[in-house]
């Protein structure tokens, strides 16, 4: 119902507000439609064609990652365009040669948006990529040829111009998949904002020769978000907001352990299923035990995790020496480590206070024994 109240409003003027509204409302029917059906880009048009609106884009991208898209990557490339500059001017070869020739304009006072174009097709240059699989540029009287090749690019941006290249852009669009989903676009920069937007509101993945280009734009963003980014499919159940496809150990240290052996491929009702994760461990203890080899002390897990022969330095030695028979106040410390050499022996209990010196004493007999056995395992090392 919401959809169809959308489908009107969106055919009438000046009514940016109420169209905001009704797609944040129908946002979760929305994905689960993209994800669950993967409609091609034209019945996407026809079912929600405000989606394909630059405002649109923008909101869809900032509720899908919680990061506004446009602001973000205009500003990232305006503050790294200095550094950017220097090292691809320092180009060599042929590549180097192409970037030069691009970049000439730029000394010559251009505005922010030449500035911007110019950077961004050096780029995909300096990557090894082809700039015109990213932009297809066209005079306004090869307008008829340009729709002919259009309708078999996979994803671009398509620029029309009277002129040459520092004469403004009579249009500048984008086509997915052959269909022109966006135009009268401010900028080349703008552009690639909104194609890199789209990718995750359409659900599409990066083009192949355009793949290091796209990643490079994961830059942009927040660091904190790079790796969700560069791994970031939304083919995984729409209630997990923020799937992995891949994960590996460059987390967020506080979601470090769900993610080590995270696998979205199990029932939906297990919210937090581990590809290696044993049901039958404690509940309260599943982060834990989904990576450790035995039930460490929750106070050693961080050392225990990835226990071996590299224990610190100044504990080696005593680790390394260590066997079964231990006190079983230390039962769990002690059996996650390598077998050894020394035993300690419980001493006896001792009802009789007058006797309590000979306890002590014993006590003090078995750690010096313990300690001529480290000493010589440190010499014999």
């Amino acid at each position: 119902m919401e959809r169809q109240v959308l489908l009107k409003e969106v055919k009438k003027w000046n009514n940016g507000k109420i169209i905001r509204e009704k797609m944040a409302k129908t946002f979760a029917l929305r994905r689960q439609e993209i994800v669950e059906k993967q409609p091609r880009v034209e019945e996407l048009q026809e079912r929600w064609p405000a989606m394909f609106q630059a405002d649109e884009i923008n909101a869809e991208f900032l509720r899908i990652t919680t990061v506004p898209l446009q602001p973000r990557f205009l500003a990232g490339l305006d503050k790294q365009s200095s550094q950017l500059l220097q090292v691809m001017r320092k180009k060599g070869g042929a590549v180097g040669e192409k970037i030069r020739d691009i970049l000439k304009p730029l000394d010559q006072g251009v505005d922010m948006n030449i500035r911007r174009e110019g950077i961004l097709k050096s780029l995909v240059i300096y990557l090894g990529e082809d700039v015109r699989h990213l932009i297809k540029e066209y005079l306004v009287v090869q307008k008829e040829e340009a729709e002919a090749e259009l309708e078999n690019a996979t994803m671009a941006i398509f620029v029309l111009r009277d002129g040459d290249d520092l004469s403004p852009p009579k249009d500048i669009g984008l086509v997915i998949d052959g269909v022109e989903v966006l135009n009268n676009l401010f900028s080349i920069a703008s552009a690639c904002a909104m194609l890199f937007g789209l990718t995750y509101a359409v659900n599409l993945s990066y083009p192949v020769e355009l793949k290091y280009t796209f990643e490079t734009f994961n830059l942009s963003y927040p660091v904190e978000l790079k790796y969700t980014f560069e791994t970031f499919n939304l083919s995984y159940p729409v209630e997990l907001k923020y799937p992995f496809e891949t994960f590996n150990l460059s987390y967020p240290v506080e979601l470090k352990y769900p993610f080590e052996t995270f696998n979205l491929s199990y029932p939906v009702e297990l919210k937090y299923p581990f590809e290696t994760f044993n049901l039958s461990y404690p509940v309260e203890l599943k982060y834990t035990f989904e990576t450790f080899n035995l039930s460490y002390p929750v106070e050693l897990r961080y050392t225990f995790e990835t226990f071996n022969l590299s224990y610190p330095v100044e504990l080696r030695y005593t680790f390394e020496t260590f066997n079964l028979s231990y006190p079983v106040e230390l039962r769990y410390t002690f059996e996650t480590f390598n077998l050894s050499h020394v035993v300690l022996k419980p001493t006896r209990r001792l009802s009789d206070a007058g006797r309590c010196g000979e306890e002590v004493h014993g006590i003090r007999q078995v750690r010096l024994r313990n300690r001529e056995v480290i000493s010589r395992s440190i010499r014999c090392q």
